[in-house]
């Protein structure tokens, strides 16, 4: 079952790459956009970049000064960085609703069409991009003689919660005032936390520390997804 499943993802999948690639060729704005395309990538690139330097930041700077664990100090913020990401993506990753009209010329099911363009947002760099940022983290973890299997537990949690942030936007489509909602929490939370009346980062340090120290946690975001 699980294999004729992925075979006929993989179908659809190649058949609409083709089908947007077609588009994109025979656009009349084809210059500009390859253009855009072009400026996208540099972008990415310049991101990723970065990611990977922040990534040894995280690492270092509590390691050597303020004498902290790393794992537990990245921990602290994570839970803002969902929230964050949930914010942020629904501005700046939009459901790819431009190639509906397209696809539905043709003698494909609306259903499918569907399908494709949900599972197109996993592809977006707001679900990639983040592994950038604690691949390399969870590798100098390995380096400096954390446990192998804590530290990918970690970072299986960590990825299975953009997935969920992808599945919060798909949800939440259109709906601008949840998304301030968020927004405004986020800020509230920052806020009471940065002056001790609550300890927010204190409960999300001991939340993710949790998935290293008992990996088996990690079954948790799976679930939720």
């Amino acid at each position: 079952y699980i294999r004729v499943f992925i075979l006929n993802l993989t179908n659809m999948i190649k058949r609409f790459a083709v089908l947007e690639f077609r588009n994109f060729m025979r656009s009349s704005s084809f210059a500009s956009n390859l253009v855009m395309k072009i400026l996208q990538a540099m972008l990415i690139v310049y991101f990723l970049v970065l990611f990977v330097g922040i990534s040894f930041a995280a690492f270092y700077y509590p390691k050597e000064k303020l004498l902290m664990d790393p794992l537990y100090f990245v921990g602290q913020f994570l839970l803002y960085a969902f929230l964050a990401d949930v914010f942020l993506r629904y501005f700046m990753q939009q459901m790819p609703t431009q190639n509906i009209k397209a696809f539905l010329t043709m003698n494909i099911p609306k259903n499918t069409v569907v399908k494709y363009l949900i599972s197109k947002t996993f592809l977006s760099f707001f679900t990639w991009g983040n592994a950038f940022l604690y691949v390399p983290f969870v590798v100098l973890l390995l380096i400096n003689g954390y446990s192998i299997i804590g530290s990918l537990a970690w970072l299986f949690a960590i990825m299975c919660l953009y997935f969920i942030s992808n599945l919060i936007n798909i949800l939440m489509n259109g709906k601008d005032v949840v998304a301030y909602i968020i927004g405004g929490s986020l800020l509230v939370l920052a806020t009471l936390d940065y002056y001790g009346i609550i300890n927010f980062r204190y409960f999300s340090g001991q939340l993710f520390y949790s998935f290293y120290t008992k990996p088996w946690l990690c079954i948790v975001p799976v679930l939720i997804f």
